[in-house]
């Protein structure tokens, strides 16, 4: 019966250090899982953060791309306006010129 007892005793103590054990490896595994969590939302919030910074930046981007092309829109308006009154008022300072050369011309023959 003694024996019986010392050894249910024996049994009874490994099974509490079993016990103590599981229960340790279960909250390491706790600490663990949590900080895993904490970790992965850290990254979810850096994320969302990343996303809304590249929206804002694509849509800055857009609008300058609008802004550029109104202004090679505005740019080439300006461009053929100025060359086609540049090219008629170049065109009207040759007849000019040619007149004034007839009229030098008549003006020395009388």
């Amino acid at each position: 019966l003694e024996n019986s007892v010392a050894m249910l005793a024996k049994v009874k103590s490994s099974l509490a250090a079993q016990l103590d054990e599981q229960r340790r490896h279960a909250d390491d595994e706790a600490k663990e899982r949590q900080s895993l969590l904490g970790k992965f939302r850290n990254a979810e919030h850096e994320v969302d953060g990343m996303k809304e910074n590249l929206e804002e930046e694509i849509s800055s981007k857009e609008n300058l791309m609008r802004q550029l092309n109104k202004a090679q829109g505005e740019s080439d308006m300006w461009r053929a306006r100025y060359e086609k009154d540049g090219l008629a008022k170049a065109e009207e300072l040759e007849m000019a010129k040619l007149k004034m050369q007839a009229r030098l011309s008549e003006a020395e023959s009388t």
